[in-house]
C-alpha cells in the first residue's frame, strides 16, 4: 500500500529513514578525523575540510532542491537526491586522495540536501498550525538523532575496521531506501506542465523573504544551527585532544545531547499549545546562556570537565529540539504554494549557518572550549532579544 501522505506513518518512516541516512553522510565521519588525517597525510585541523565541504554543498543544494520540487513535483527529486547520496557515498569510501574525498563529499552533500527540505515541503503541502508543528517535530527529531548517534557507529567503525567500510554501508542502504521509494512514495504536490513555475526561483525566493514569519522562523533557525555546526568541528578537538576520550567514548558522549534533542523535540508541540511561541523561545534562549556559562567554566578550569561539558550541550540539545519544530513551522506558515522554495531557502540558510560555524570554530582555537562558549552565549543573548518580538502562528 501506497503512503498516503504525511498524516500517514508509513510516509514518516521512509522520509525519517532517508533524513537519516544524509545526516549519518556526515556525522559518520567526525570519530574518523584522525585517522583520515594519517591516511591522507594532511593536518590534522584540515581533516576538518571533510565537514565544512559537506555542510556547503548542503546548503547550496538545499537551494535547489525545494524549487525543483515545486517545479516537478515532491516525489522525482526527492528520489534522484537519495540516489546521488547512495552513489557518491561508495565514491567517499573509495576515495584515493583527499582531494578525490572532498570531490565525493561534496557530491554526496548536494544529494542529502533534498531531504529535509522535500520532506518539510511534503509535511506543508498537507498541514498546518500544531500538526504541522508536531509532524517537524518528529522529522527534526529523526534529523539531529540520527546526526548524533552517527559518531557512535563510526566511533565503532574506526575503532574496530576502516572508517570507509560505514560509507559502503551507507551507499548500499542508500541504494536499497531509493528502491523502496519507487515503490511506496506518493506524490503530494501534482504540478501540471502547463503550470509549473519557471526554473529560475528568484521571484519565489523573494516572495517568501517578505513574509514576516518566515524572516522570523528563518532568524531562530539560523542562529541554533551556527552553534550546532560549531559543535560538530569543536567537539572532536575538544573531547578527543583535549579530555583525551576514545573515539568510542566520545561517540557516547553524544548520547545524552541526542537524548535531550528528543526531550525537545517531542514536547515542543505541547509546549506551543500550552506557552506560546515567545514564551517557548524565551526559555531555549535561557538554557543555550546556562550552556554558555557552563563552558566558559570549563574553558577556566585547570582540568578536564567532561560531564560538565556534556551537560552544557545536553542543555543546547533541549534548546535545539525546541526551536527546530517551531521556528520550521513559523517561517513555512504563509508559504501557500511556495513551501518548496520557502523550505529550500530555509535549508539553505540553516544549513550556510552550520557551515559558518564549523568555519569560524576551526579558524579560531578548536581544541579550546572557548569558541564553542561564545557561540552559545552569543545565541542565547540574540534569541532573548528576538523573542519579544515574536507572536505566535495558529
Amino acid at each position: 500500500m501506497k503512503p498516503r501522505g504525511p498524516e500517514d506513518g508509513a510516509w514518516l518512516a521512509w522520509n525519517g529513514a532517508a533524513i537519516a541516512l544524509g545526516q549519518l553522510g556526515n556525522s559518520l565521519l567526525l570519530p574518523a578525523l584522525p585517522r583520515l588525517a594519517e591516511d591522507f597525510h594532511v593536518p590534522f585541523p584540515q581533516s576538518g575540510l571533510a565537514i565544512t565541504v559537506y555542510f556547503t554543498l548542503f546548503a547550496v543544494g538545499s537551494l535547489v532542491a525545494g524549487p525543483l520540487s515545486d517545479r516537478y513535483g515532491r516525489r522525482l527529486p526527492l528520489l534522484a537526491g537519495l540516489l546521488l547520496l547512495a552513489l557518491a557515498s561508495v565514491a567517499v569510501a573509495a576515495a584515493a586522495t583527499f582531494t578525490a574525498l572532498l570531490l565525493a563529499r561534496a557530491a554526496q552533500a548536494a544529494g542529502a540536501a533534498g531531504t529535509p527540505v522535500i520532506a518539510r515541503a511534503m509535511a506543508r503541502d498537507r498541514l498546518n498550525g500544531v500538526p504541522l508543528t508536531r509532524l517537524l517535530g518528529l522529522l527534526s527529531l529523526l534529523m539531529v538523532v540520527s546526526s548524533v548517534l552517527g559518531p557512535i557507529i563510526g566511533g565503532y567503525v574506526a575503532a574496530h575496521a576502516d572508517w570507509r567500510y560505514g560509507f559502503y554501508g551507507l551507499g548500499a542502504a542508500g541504494l536499497a531506501w531509493c528502491g523502496l521509494g519507487l515503490l511506496l512514495l506518493e506524490e503530494t504536490r501534482a504540478v501540471p506542465a502547463g503550470r509549473r513555475p519557471g526554473l529560475l526561483p528568484f521571484a519565489a525566493f523573494r516572495a517568501v523573504l517578505a513574509a514576516a514569519s518566515f524572516r522570523a522562523g528563518a532568524g531562530g533557525l539560523i542562529l541554533y544551527f551556527f552553534v550546532f555546526g560549531a559543535v560538530y568541528v569543536g567537539t572532536p578537538l575538544v573531547f578527543m585532544e583535549r579530555y583525551g576520550l576514545s573515539s568510542i567514548d566520545f561517540g557516547y558522549s553524544f548520547a545524552g545531547v541526542a537524548l535531550a534533542t528528543a526531550v525537545g523535540s517531542l514536547t515542543a508541540a505541547r509546549l506551543k499549545r500550552r506557552l506560546g511561541d515567545p514564551v517557548v523561545v524565551r526559555l531555549a534562549a535561557e538554557l543555550s546562556l546556562l550552556a554558555g556559562l557552563i563552558w566558559v567554566d570549563c574553558a577556566l578550569s585547570s582540568a578536564g570537565c567532561v560531564w560538565a561539558a556534556m551537560g552544557g550541550l545536553a542543555l543546547y540539545g533541549v534548546a535545539f529540539g525546541w526551536i527546530l519544530p517551531l521556528a520550521t513551522a513559523h517561517a513555512l506558515a504563509d508559504a501557500g504554494d511556495r513551501a518548496g522554495a520557502a523550505s529550500s531557502l530555509l535549508g539553505f540558510l540553516q544549513i550556510g549557518a552550520s557551515a559558518a560555524g564549523s568555519a569560524v570554530v576551526g579558524a579560531m582555537d578548536p581544541g579550546s572550549e572557548w569558541p564553542l562558549a561564545c557561540a552559545l552565549l552569543l545565541t542565547g543573548l540574540a534569541a532573548l532579544a528576538g523573542a519579544g518580538r515574536l507572536k505566535s502562528v495558529s
